[in-house]
């Protein structure tokens, strides 16, 4: 997942509100940091959120959370609608392609999974 682009983190980016909450606030720009170079990720936290204080996100990338990244930022977004990019190159996931075999196929799916 750490393979998304500058563009689909400003995408996502769009449907979240700037944090008002200094935890929210640093928990999204750890996870943006965790995904791009700071030369890309400074410009569209800046956008997404004005600095109050002139370099503070420049500051808070050297404390920034290690444990924070990128699917956190994913997890986020989709909370506040973003329904993410369609990606035509990507195999599915190798470990549902081999759950859904014919013996599995007729099998009612439990409640959470069928959402």
């Amino acid at each position: 997942m750490n393979d998304l682009s500058a563009s689909e983190i400003t995408e996502m980016l769009r449907v979240i509100p700037p944090a008002d909450d200094y935890g929210q606030w640093l928990v999204i720009t750890s996870a943006v940091f965790s995904a791009l170079p700071p030369e890309q990720a400074l410009p569209i936290l800046i956008s997404w959120s004005a600095e109050r204080i002139p370099g503070e996100y420049a500051a808070k990338y050297a404390s920034r959370l290690q444990r924070v990244g990128v699917g956190t930022l994913v997890h986020i977004a989709r909370k506040h609608g973003w329904r993410g990019v369609a990606r035509p190159h990507q195999k599915p996931y190798p470990a549902r392609s081999r759950l859904l075999t014919a013996a599995t196929a007729a099998l009612p799916l439990p409640a959470w999974l069928s959402r």
